[in-house]
């Protein structure tokens, strides 16, 4: 389909230029995604810490294990922890531990020295930003499960949308019974129902313009879509099949480790 073939919002500049940054997410792990592109996008990671890899007393003598030991330090550091601290700048160096503390912290302030001045520090402001606001992580959270039960049910009653995604578990409805028997508790219940949607489309479309997490009101624009339940729901399934077929070959790689290791 053209870009020019459908109508499309007025803002949606805004829409591509956060799809740039953000790329695709349908067929991503969320922590994947965050370590890889998220978290410089937003210019937030995990605080860097200093790692000890390996400790040796004095006249201490190298064998295997601590070979093996500072080896597995260093690739966990490398694998695990460089990444969510935004790939930063780092050293890996031999401090000999002596008895004159003023010479430890000289040798320290030399090599952090010459470490810094390797490597350029980053000035760059990030491009988006989390939002600071009062909105709770629940928040978003009831409005990405009331989102899954209506793409699941398209064609449901809200109240049986808000029994599925127990938006309000106060306020749950009887199903299987005439509307008058439980006429209030229903009312109730599609109160909050649509109100939880409506937070969700604003969600999802202050986030597709780079404003998350943000419920502020949108321009009237009468191109901008509504959501396609339908759509939604195929594009779960989906996921969840991608889900399944990254689950499958994760442990056809764990297994074929495990023969390697035992044939070893």
């Amino acid at each position: 389909m053209k870009r020019k073939s459908v109508d499309l919002p007025r803002d949606f500049d805004l829409v591509e230029q956060t799809y740039s940054a953000f790329g695709d997410v349908s067929r991503t792990y969320f922590w994947e995604w965050w370590i890889a592109t998220a978290q410089f996008q937003f210019g937030v990671n995990v605080k860097s810490e200093p790692k000890v890899l390996l400790r040796m007393g004095r006249r201490d003598t190298v064998d295997d294990d601590h070979l093996q030991a500072v080896q597995a330090a260093a690739a966990d550091w490398l694998e695990v922890d460089r990444p969510a601290q935004g790939k930063a700048a780092f050293v890996i160096a031999a401090l000999p531990i002596v008895n004159d503390k003023a010479t430890m912290q000289r040798m320290v302030r030399m090599l952090l020295k010459a470490a810094s001045e390797a490597f350029e520090q980053p000035t760059a402001v990030a491009p988006f930003r989390l939002i600071r606001n009062k909105l709770r992580k629940q928040t978003v959270d009831n409005a990405r499960k009331i989102v899954r039960a209506r793409a699941a049910l398209p064609s449901a009653r809200l109240f049986v949308i808000g029994n599925r995604a127990k938006v309000s578990r106060a306020h749950l409805a009887t199903e299987g019974v005439p509307r008058s028997a439980d006429r209030h508790m229903r009312r109730l219940n599609e109160i909050m129902t649509s109100r939880q949607l409506h937070r969700a489309y604003l969600l999802a479309e202050n986030a597709a313009r780079g404003k998350f997490p943000s419920l502020d009101p949108l321009a009237p624009d009468i191109r901008r879509p509504k959501f396609d339940f339908k759509v939604l729901n195929s594009e779960y399934k989906s996921y969840l099949r991608w889900l399944e077929q990254q689950k499958a070959e994760t442990g056809k790689l764990l297994q074929r480790l495990r023969t390697s290791a035992a044939r070893a």
